[in-house]
């Protein structure tokens, strides 16, 4: 007897009354005689639905693979939840229940596209979680709330929550485009400790050299004409970033950490850049001036690299709006008043090729020689919010 094929149902047998009992029929005897009536048993067939938690898990005993009939509609599980694994927490503000928020079920992995659980199942699909991160209004973790609390979350001045620290937004989208989501850069809002920094399980704050270089230790460019910053040797500033970054971040951040290219200047661009004519080691006059260079700020791009960095003056006048004079030079954004640890180091040469910037209670005049001075350390990063 022939075999029927339907879309989305398998053919169970052939049988001789409609309610489908007793054997299913497959051929006829020869002493088969008069019309015969054979009713095909169809079922509908079963897809599986996979759901991809992106390292997170439901709080209870849901399983992540649903059978579900052709036609029919998935069931929608219980939110998951998700953390991350890094020990220690912030001494800033309230701390969230958990380190991400959950977003909703998308159909793709890049997560363009949410899925909508009246859709009839018709294949087998995969559905993957997407996770946000909290967000709180400034003035809840700072004292920004008068300057900057507007009851929109994401914004400047509110802080995120990242690696169980909070971390304060300075420009909340970094290319100003808002069709591919708010990049923005955020800073640290407490210093790195010691073992953040180098690992040594310290918990004080860790006090650094811009460098840590003791064949070229007094100049910020090296001998080359090269930017010092680009030397993560050592337990510099560089250095301690780049470990906090690492062995922090990294593991548990990828998909929210945006790469960027920082535009470092080699000793001849940026003479170039502000007309001077300094050398890697002296040379040419001061230029006290030096924190009103709005060259030389971190960008998005997407060949860049996803990494922590200290910032520099053109992040501050490019992505935060200031200093406009030389008379301006305290912001509110960079003043962590609650903190002891209120200072930290800037990537920028400032005043002349021996000196790096700095930030001291929102002063962002401050420099240090690049060697002999230390200061703590608050790294930045783009950082995707929802």
């Amino acid at each position: 007897m022939p075999s029927p094929t339907f879309e989305g149902y398998d053919f169970s047998g052939w049988y001789n009354n409609a309610t489908f009992t007793g054997d299913a029929f497959t051929s006829f005897s020869k002493e088969t005689t008069g019309h015969q009536v054979f009713y095909g048993k169809t079922v509908p067939h079963v897809y599986q639905v996979t759901f991809d938690l992106k390292g997170g898990a439901f709080p209870d005993a849901t399983s992540t693979i649903q059978d579900v009939e052709h036609g029919a509609i998935v069931s929608e599980p219980t939110a998951p939840e998700k953390d991350d694994e890094i020990v220690g927490v912030s001494t800033i503000g309230p701390i969230p229940e958990h380190d991400f928020i959950f977003r909703g079920w998308y159909i793709d992995p890049e997560l363009t596209t949410a899925f909508d659980f009246n859709t009839p199942i018709t294949g087998n699909i995969t559905l993957y979680a997407k996770w946000g991160l909290p967000v709180t209004e400034a003035g809840t973790n700072n004292d920004l709330g008068t300057k900057y609390g507007n009851n929109t979350l994401g914004d400047q001045g509110d802080t995120v929550w990242v690696a169980n620290s909070w971390w304060q937004i300075i420009d909340d989208d970094m290319d100003n485009n808002v069709t591919n989501g708010l990049q923005a850069l955020v800073l640290k809002m407490e210093a790195l400790t010691s073992d953040e920094a180098t690992g040594d399980s310290g918990m004080a704050t860790y006090i650094s050299h811009f460098k840590d270089d003791t064949t070229n230790p007094d100049n910020y460019f090296n001998s080359d004409g090269t930017n010092s910053y680009e030397l993560a040797v050592g337990t510099g500033l560089r250095g301690a970033i780049d470990h906090y970054y690492m062995s922090t971040v990294a593991a548990n951040y990828t998909d929210h950490v945006q790469a960027v290219n920082l535009h470092n200047p080699t000793l001849a661009e940026y003479n170039a850049a502000n007309n001077l004519t300094w050398g890697n080691n002296g040379g040419g006059a001061s230029w006290l001036n030096s924190y009103m260079d709005d060259h030389f700020a971190t960008e998005l791009e997407v060949t860049g690299t996803k990494q922590a960095f200290a910032l520099s003056y053109g992040d501050i006048h490019v992505h935060m709006g200031m200093p406009a004079s030389p008379t301006d030079k305290i912001s509110d954004l960079l003043n962590f008043s609650s903190s002891l640890d209120n200072q930290f180091w800037l990537r920028s040469v400032a005043v002349n090729s021996r000196g790096a910037g700095a930030v001291r209670a929102g002063d962002i005049s401050y420099r240090n020689p690049v060697y002999n001075g230390r200061q703590p350390v608050r790294p930045a990063m783009a950082l995707l919010i929802n």
